[in-house]
C-alpha cells in the first residue's frame, strides 16, 4: 500500500488535473473569490494611502495650538482676542517680520473638476507667515497671496484637478471673483487638498471674524514644544493646548484609517462569505462529478485521508488562482491611483491608493480561510462516501 503522503500526492494529482472538465463551475469559484478579495484590498488600499497621506501632512518642527479639549481644528474655537499672549509665548521660532504665529479659519467651497463633477473643498484662511510656519510646504509656481487681497493659493494635487483652481484662472466664492496666484506643493500630504488665503478676508465673507479655529506656529528648536505648552498650561485663562503637528496628523490620520475599514472589512467579510457559499456549490458539484473517480481510488486501496486532502488541495487552488487574479488586477489598476474622499471637515481630501505587503498577505489570510471552509464539509463528505455511493456501484 502506498504512503499516505504519496496517495496524497497522487489524489491531489488527478483531481488537479481534471480542473478543465469542470471549468465552469471552477471560473465561476474564481471570479467570487476574486471579486471578494478586489473589493477588501480596495479598502486596504486607501485606508493605507489616507493614512499616509494625512500622516505626511504633519512635522515635528511646526506646533497646532487648539482650544483646551478639541479634538482637532474643525472642533476648536479660539476667542480671537487671546491670540495677543502668543506673540511673547517661549519656543516660537522668529522671522524677520517677528514670531511665526499664523492664527487659522476653515470655510468650506464648492468647485468643480476637470470632469464637471462638483465638490466641498477645504478653504484655509491664514497669515502671511501661513508658509514659513509650515516646513513641509513650499511654493511650486506663483506665490503667496497678498494681505487683504482676494487671491488664493492652492495646494498641487487640488490644481491638478480642478478647472478653476489652476494657476492664473478665477474662481468665484462669497459673491466675488478669487484669483489663484500661486501653487504650493506638500510632498503630497493632505495640506495639498486645501485651498489658502488671508484670514481676514476669509473670515469677513465666511463668517467667523470672532474667533479662529487654530493657531499653527513653527518651532525655534527640536525641545521648544514643551517649554510653549508648560506656558498655555500656565496661563489659565487661556485654555489652549499644544502639540506637534506631527503628532496631530498622526492621530487624525489613524481615526479616519480606523473608520474607513470599519466599513470596508465588513463589506469585505460579507462578499467572502458570498464567496464561501460559491466554494461549497462548486466543491460540491465537483466531489459529485467525481464520484466514479473517488470510488476507484477507494477501492484500489486509497483511504479516506488522501482524498480528504485532495479535494482540500483543488480548493485552496481555485481560491488562490482567485486571490492571485485579484492580487495582480490591484497592483496593475489601483495601487497609486489617485483618489478622493471626504475629509473630517466634509471636504475632498485627495489621497492615492497605497497597497502594501500587510495588505495582500491579509487577503490572502482571508482567500485561505475561505478555501479551508469551503473545501473542508466536502472533501469529508468525498472521504466518507461509501464504495457503494457511486453511479453503477
Amino acid at each position: 500500500m502506498f504512503s499516505h503522503v504519496r496517495q496524497v500526492g497522487a489524489v491531489a494529482r488527478i483531481a488537479l488535473l481534471g480542473l478543465p472538465s469542470r471549468a465552469r463551475m471552477s471560473l465561476a469559484a474564481i471570479f467570487g473569490i476574486a471579486l471578494a478579495t478586489l473589493v477588501l484590498l480596495g479598502f486596504l488600499a486607501m485606508a493605507s494611502g489616507f493614512r499616509s497621506t494625512v500622516a505626511g501632512a504633519g512635522s515635528d518642527q511646526a506646533a497646532i495650538i487648539l482650544a483646551e479639549g478639541s479634538p482637532s481644528e474643525f472642533a476648536s474655537a479660539i476667542d480671537i482676542n487671546r491670540l495677543a499672549q502668543l506673540q511673547n509665548a517661549p519656543g516660537i521660532a522668529h522671522g524677520p517680520g517677528g514670531p511665526l504665529i499664523s492664527p487659522e479659519n476653515f470655510a468650506t467651497i464648492s468647485a468643480v473638476d476637470d470632469q464637471g463633477t462638483e465638490a466641498n473643498l477645504s478653504l484655509r484662511g491664514m497669515a502671511t507667515q501661513g508658509l514659513a510656519v509650515r516646513p513641509l510646504a513650499r511654493l511650486a509656481a506663483g506665490r503667496m497671496f497678498a494681505p487683504g487681497s482676494n487671491e488664493l493659493v492652492v495646494g498641487a494635487s487640488l490644481a491638478a484637478r480642478y478647472r478653476d483652481l489652476k494657476l492664473g484662472r478665477s474662481i468665484r466664492l462669497a459673491g466675488m471673483a478669487w484669483k489663484v496666484v500661486g501653487i504650493f506643493d506638500a510632498g503630497g500630504s493632505a495640506a495639498e487638498s486645501e485651498v489658502w488665503a488671508d484670514r481676514t478676508l476669509v473670515a469677513q465673507f465666511f463668517g467667523s471674524s470672532g474667533a479662529v479655529q487654530s493657531v499653527r506656529v513653527r518651532l525655534a528648536n527640536a525641545g521648544a514644544l514643551l517649554p510653549l505648552q508648560r506656558y498655555l498650561a500656565a496661563e489659565s485663562a487661556s485654555k489652549l493646548t499644544a502639540r506637534s503637528e506631527k503628532d496631530y496628523f498622526a492621530v487624525q490620520a489613524r481615526n479616519m484609517g480606523k473608520l474607513i475599514l470599519f466599513i470596508g472589512w465588513p463589506l469585505g467579510i460579507a462578499m467572502a462569505i458570498g464567496a464561501l457559499a460559491g466554494a461549497l456549490n462548486t466543491m460540491f458539484t465537483s466531489v459529485s462529478a467525481r464520484s466514479e473517480e473517488i470510488r476507484t481510488l477507494r477501492i484500489l486501496g486509497y483511504r479516506g485521508l488522501p482524498v480528504f486532502l485532495s479535494t482540500m488541495a483543488e480548493a485552496i487552488v481555485l481560491v488562490l488562482i482567485g486571490c492571485a487574479a485579484a492580487i495582480s488586477l490591484s497592483l496593475a489598476f489601483l495601487n497609486g491611483r489617485s483618489a478622493s474622499t471626504i475629509g473630517g471637515n466634509l471636504s475632498q481630501v485627495m489621497f492615492r491608493f497605497d497597497l502594501g505587503v500587510s495588505d495582500i498577505l491579509q487577503s490572502v489570510v482571508v482567500a485561505l480561510v475561505v478555501a479551508i471552509l469551503g473545501g473542508a464539509l466536502p472533501a469529508w463528505r468525498a472521504a466518507r462516501r461509501p464504495l457503494a455511493a457511486a453511479p453503477g456501484a
